[in-house]
């Protein structure tokens, strides 16, 4: 996926300018003065604002210009006829009109630089995981723009995704949806596949309901909903965050409560555990500190998945944790999980195959399983959903 940077006279307005962009796309954000000295890679797609744009900053584009930055998005006034004529000048590819949408931007920065949330599978994936994960990013992508713009939810759309992943997973099983998942370009779309797929394969473990599998991925797909407010430049940063970008980070259940709170129709249970999957047991989780049987089945289902997710993925420098490694981490935290649930998901990953590693080039590490879920039950299950406050 190629980078963007949006060249501006000020990078810090540029980026309140664009924050509905930062949130699909991750961007840089640069001074045009700077570009002489650090100008970005001739890979990078290059929006340049000309709102403020001065003749020596104009000079400036032109030098970095001239160092091999290629130049493909000008944001201009088109009644300007110098604007224009510079844009051209510059070797310009697209010119967007300011006093348009920012959705024109957006259909723009698609046409030059593709579909962020698009994941490039190999024909070695089923036909089946390939539409299915492909379906599922559509989803998330549309889920995105819908709570960034303040919009309703496509639950109809959501509910959809659901079936679609559930139905798949237990017919290809999960290893292949993890292994698809893992080839996302993006942690932040990576992270929320492999989380559904851990989470589905669990729930099937468990002998849920296909109602309630379906549950279980609807909550899964939107459980980090609230990192729609977060640039995608700090979500899928490849180094380790820093303090100020974590705190922040740590806020997405906050922006997840606000989002939901004018969307009435979406159901209960999937808002807890969009806002609450955070909680620790012992009351030591955020953002509400909830302990004990205050905290949901649900909600502590995707927590353990949620988790193991994270674990075992790779992003960036940070090294993937083995299953086995992932388990005994989250041994390690007691008083923290639901330690039924534990010891169930704890069998399913080690006892089952599930938390198998096939290691590929090229391809993140993750755990998945060659065979379809097991079907063996437990007996917290069957009512597990519909009785939240009673421990697994």
């Amino acid at each position: 996926m190629r980078r963007i940077a949006i060249v501006s006279a000020d990078r810090v307005k540029a980026a309140r300018r664009y924050s509905i962009i930062a949130s699909l796309f991750p961007i840089d954000f640069l001074d045009v003065k700077g570009l002489e000295t650090a100008p970005p890679s001739a890979e990078t797609t290059l929006v340049v604002d000309f709102l403020g744009l001065t003749e020596d900053d104009l000079r400036s584009l032109k030098s970095a210009l001239a160092l091999g930055c290629g130049l493909s998005i000008c944001v201009l006034d088109q009644r300007n006829r110098k604007q224009v004529f510079q844009a051209h000048e510059f070797g310009c590819q697209k010119l967007v009109d300011r006093r348009e949408s920012l959705s024109a931007l957006l259909a723009t920065l698609r046409s030059v630089a593709g579909d962020y949330y698009e994941p490039n599978l190999s024909r070695e994936f089923p036909d089946d995981i390939r539409s299915a994960v492909g379906s599922a990013c559509r989803t998330l992508a549309t889920v995105s723009l819908s709570a960034i713009l303040g919009r309703d939810l496509p639950v109809s759309k959501l509910t959809d995704a659901a079936k679609n992943i559930t139905e798949t997973i237990a017919k290809e099983g999960v290893r292949s949806w993890l292994e698809a998942a893992q080839s996302h370009h993006s942690h932040s779309y990576r992270h929320t596949l492999l989380v559904t797929g851990q989470a589905v394969s669990f729930a099937i473990d468990l002998g849920l309901s296909k109602e309630q599998q379906m549950l279980v991925a609807l909550s899964a797909l939107v459980h980090d909903l609230g990192k729609v407010k977060i640039p995608l430049s700090i979500l899928d940063k490849p180094g380790r965050p820093t303090e100020k970008e974590d705190a922040f980070i740590r806020r997405h259940p906050e922006f997840t409560r606000e989002i939901l709170k004018t969307n009435t129709h979406v159901p209960k249970s999937v808002v807890d555990v969009a806002v609450w999957h955070h909680e620790m047991m012992d009351g030591t989780g955020y953002p509400d500190g909830l302990k004990g049987n205050q905290i949901p089945f649900l909600v502590r289902l995707i927590t353990l998945a949620d988790l193991y997710s994270t674990l075992t993925e790779i992003r960036g420098t940070k090294s993937a944790m083995s299953p086995r490694q992932a388990i005994q981490e989250m041994a390690r935290m007691p008083g923290k999980l639901d330690s039924n649930l534990f010891k169930v998901f704890k069998k399913s990953v080690l006892d089952t195959g599930y938390g198998r590693i096939r290691r590929k080039k090229n391809c993140h590490v993750g755990a998945g399983n060659d065979k379809q879920p097991s079907t063996h039950r437990h007996s917290c299950a069957p009512g597990a959903l519909r009785d939240p406050g009673k421990p697994c």
